[in-house]
């Protein structure tokens, strides 16, 4: 994980740019391909059966421990900076979706032998679950977050003109 990151970070992009501008095409097909292939393979290391009694218990404490020091954690340093209680409220909810970069840290903490199959499959459903209840609970808190206002289309339509090279500055505010 490490290397290929690292790999990524000295590659010079400039360069290869200029020679071969099909490589990051084609290095973006093959990760929306090897991406699902990485889901799977972390599904099919969790173990929902071999949970049981005592693992159902650590999967509630795991997901409440985990939803309300994050949420928690952010909003009141939110609040702590003057943000609004419905701007922390949106900031922990944000901060609480947990995702990828959880499910690698998991994968690499159960090849390492660091965490067992059952606190494994505890932690992946932690991280599925809270990433679900993100957009739900968003609505909740910010109902205005995913729609625009008729101001906000206003204030496109005047800043921006149409082009075939996408949106670019109006020079006038005939649009």
């Amino acid at each position: 994980m490490f290397g290929a990151f690292a790999f990524g970070a000295i590659v010079p992009r400039a360069r290869i740019d200029a020679t071969a501008p099909q490589v990051p095409e084609r290095l973006e097909q093959i990760s929306l391909f090897l991406l699902p292939v990485f889901f799977i393979v972390t599904g099919l290391s969790v173990n929902l059966g071999g949970l049981g009694g005592p693992g159902l218990l650590l999967l509630l404490a795991v997901l409440l421990v985990a939803c309300f020091g994050k949420f928690v954690g952010a909003a009141s340093a939110a609040r702590l900076t003057g943000a609004t209680k419905r701007e922390a409220a949106t900031l922990g909810v944000l901060l609480n979706a947990r995702g990828l970069t959880e499910l690698v840290i998991l994968n690499v903490g159960l090849a390492l032998g660091v965490l067992d199959s059952r606190l494994f499959t505890a932690m992946v459903v932690m991280a599925v679950v809270t990433t679900i209840m993100t957009g739900p609970l968003l609505d909740r808190f910010h109902p205005t977050a995913g729609t625009l206002s008729v101001h906000s289309v206003e204030a496109t339509r005047t800043c921006t003109a149409k082009t075939d090279r996408g949106l670019v500055p109006s020079q006038d505010d005939t649009n």
